[in-house]
């Protein structure tokens, strides 16, 4: 057993409004702007980004059999091309996180380069980062399609950058 230097329960609390954030843009895009096609993505949409994102969710959350591989993913062409179809997605992954147990244990990590050791809690915490830096690559498309006013000036953006803001502020 690694060290346990997160807490599950902290991770619980961020995982979960990260998804809900997630959601309520979902409730509010339309289908067809989810699924059209961005330059500034170079033709890939924001759905592709959804997809992306609720996948690595997904496999991070089925660590607890020891073992992931994000290369390895699903890549469901209906989490990206179908935003009720994602949001519903995104419930299930809501309702399985809010059943975590405080457990931490070993997950390799099986990748093109070699397989890694490392813990579940990291991995969540590695999921919750990569998505952030998802959400930012959308507040990009949602710029571009001029709808940036569906998104609070928060999203996107790290912890650790907000806390730098708040600082600067005072």
């Amino acid at each position: 057993m690694l060290p346990n230097n997160i807490d599950i329960l902290f991770m619980i609390n961020n995982l979960i409004p990260n998804l809900n954030e997630l959601k309520l843009l979902l409730q509010k895009l339309q289908n067809s702007d989810y699924i059209k096609p961005l330059t500034v993505f170079n033709g890939s949409t924001i759905g592709q980004h959804f997809r992306h994102l609720v996948e690595f969710y997904n496999c991070a959350i089925q660590s607890p059999i020891h073992s992931v591989n994000y290369d390895c993913r699903e890549r469901n062409l209906q989490l990206e091309n179908d935003s009720q179809y994602c949001e519903n997605q995104i419930d299930d992954l809501i309702s399985r996180i809010s059943l975590m147990e405080n457990t931490d244990h070993e997950v390799i990590v099986a990748t093109d380069f070699g397989d890694f050791k490392s813990s579940f809690q990291r991995e969540l915490l590695y999921v919750l980062e990569h998505s952030i830096h998802h959400q930012a690559l959308i507040k990009i498309g949602l710029i571009e399609l001029k709808l940036e006013e569906l998104i609070s000036a928060d999203f996107g953006v790290a912890p650790s950058t907000k806390k730098f803001r708040n600082q600067c502020a005072h």
